[in-house]
């Protein structure tokens, strides 16, 4: 089992002002609280099979080396648009190396990430699966909820065969929603970020597909979302463009025109035209699909009611390019 060893920081005739709790490699469970955050994890952890880890909102988890967060239980990592959780890294360039499902036993119930940060994960191993998913990996395991998350500065490091710097799913069926997922790099692989109904793909980059990679016979669709560089940024199979099957349709491919993506404010500025692209539902083979009520920060979507929302994680009630007139499809 893990131990965990609270740290706490004294300044001289004054009351206890911060606690910091360690945690050394094992396995982890029950709840970490913000009374105790950070939390510095200084080995690699696993939440064990049958076990749940609840992490309470504001708390900030940060690695101090490259290390795995393996999930073989249950994680229920939920924030808030107030206070959301962290993972990073202590070393940005060293990375932490991501939270990963791996043939995680179905008899769990649903992990969810939600109104979190994931920053800095990174890449390296021997295998190949240890060369896939920067700050999410997920393979054989599809009860997975990640909503309102912001995922960004993650890398991968490997061949055509790795990738998937933001997140990468193999033979999984995870729900992805309302997420902002930009700035992450698959160096020498594939699958730079991954997005989809009214969203963003946009800064990755990676060897093969700068957005999106996708493995046969997965044929997902795509709707509504703003993509940098339409389907040329995708590729299949480990070859760049083409053969893409899947549903596109009323995409654009636009700088969203972040209010400051450098600090990381991924707000819309009020001249992007993802303001209003975005759709409130839509049926695809006979399937309707709702957009999701609230957007990143816990804002009701569309903004106006009367409008269609913004493609992105946040919306911009004061768009100057939100049509208005153009009724909720």
């Amino acid at each position: 089992m893990c131990l965990f060893v609270p740290v706490y920081l004294v300044m001289m005739d004054t009351e206890i002002t911060h606690a910091q709790t360690e945690i050394m490699s094992g396995d982890v469970s029950g709840t970490l609280t913000l009374s105790k955050s950070p939390y510095h994890i200084n080995g690699a952890i696993t939440i064990p099979n049958g076990e749940t880890l609840i992490i309470e909102p504001g708390v900030d988890i940060i690695f101090t080396g490259h290390f795995k967060f393996n999930v073989q239980g249950r994680l229920l990592a939920i924030g808030t648009k107030e206070d959301r959780i962290t993972f990073t890294s202590q070393d940005t360039s060293m990375g932490w190396h991501g939270i990963r499902f791996s043939k995680t036993f179905s008899t769990n119930d649903s992990s969810k990430i939600i109104f979190c940060n994931l920053r800095y994960g990174k890449t390296v191993g021997s295998s190949n699966d240890d060369k896939r998913g920067g700050s999410i990996f997920v393979k054989s395991f599809s009860k997975v909820l990640i909503s309102h998350c912001i995922i960004t500065n993650n890398r991968t490091v490997g061949g055509k065969l790795t990738g998937g710097a933001g997140i990468f799913l193999d033979s999984s069926s995870v729900k992805i929603m309302n997420n902002s997922i930009s700035s992450n790099n698959a160096m020498g692989g594939h699958g730079g970020g991954i997005f989809v109904i009214n969203t963003i793909l946009c800064g990755n980059t990676a060897g093969i597909g700068k957005q999106v990679h996708v493995g046969s016979p997965a044929e997902p669709n795509f709707y509504f979302c703003d993509i940098e560089g339409s389907k040329n940024a995708f590729a299949r199979d480990h070859k760049p463009g083409g053969n893409f099957d899947g549903g596109y349709e009323k995409n654009i491919d636009s700088k969203p025109l972040f209010m400051d993506a450098v600090n990381g404010d991924y707000h819309l500025s009020d001249f992007s035209l993802c303001i209003g692209a975005g759709v409130v539902t839509i049926e695809i083979n006979g399937i309707w699909y709702t957009a999701p009520l609230y957007d990143c920060e816990g804002n009701l979507k569309p903004a106006p009611a009367d409008s269609n929302p913004d493609v992105g994680a946040f919306e911009n009630i004061r768009g100057l390019n939100k049509i208005f007139s153009n009724k909720k499809n």
